[in-house]
């Protein structure tokens, strides 16, 4: 496979988190956490920053962007060109967790 029509996934990740106790009298204790959680992620294909336009790419295809290749198939007979269609995606969910626990001994 052609180096060029592979993708990239760089990924980033980021923790945080929070515990505080609290002690009201000898019986009682209270704990509270915190923790945030989120990841990018993202699919890019490697020749991304260059343009099917008859420059880049001797295929002037008119579109830019997403740049690279477009996905040429071949009717199943053979393995297409390109990356995937549905390229560049990326996401990047949030994760929040919050929980107090009071204790009575």
């Amino acid at each position: 496979m052609n180096k060029a029509f592979t993708d990239d996934a760089p990924l980033r990740s980021y923790t945080a988190v929070a515990s505080w106790v609290y002690t009201p009298n000898s019986n009682v204790v209270n704990e509270m956490r915190f923790g945030y959680d989120r990841v990018d992620f993202n699919f890019l294909n490697v020749d991304r920053t260059i343009l099917s336009d008859g420059k880049g790419y001797p295929l002037n295809t008119g579109v830019t962007f997403p740049g690279g290749l477009p996905n040429i198939n071949f009717n199943g007979e053979f393995t297409g060109l390109g990356t995937s269609a549905n390229r560049p995606q990326s996401f990047s969910p949030n994760h929040i967790s919050i929980f107090r626990t009071p204790s009575r001994i």
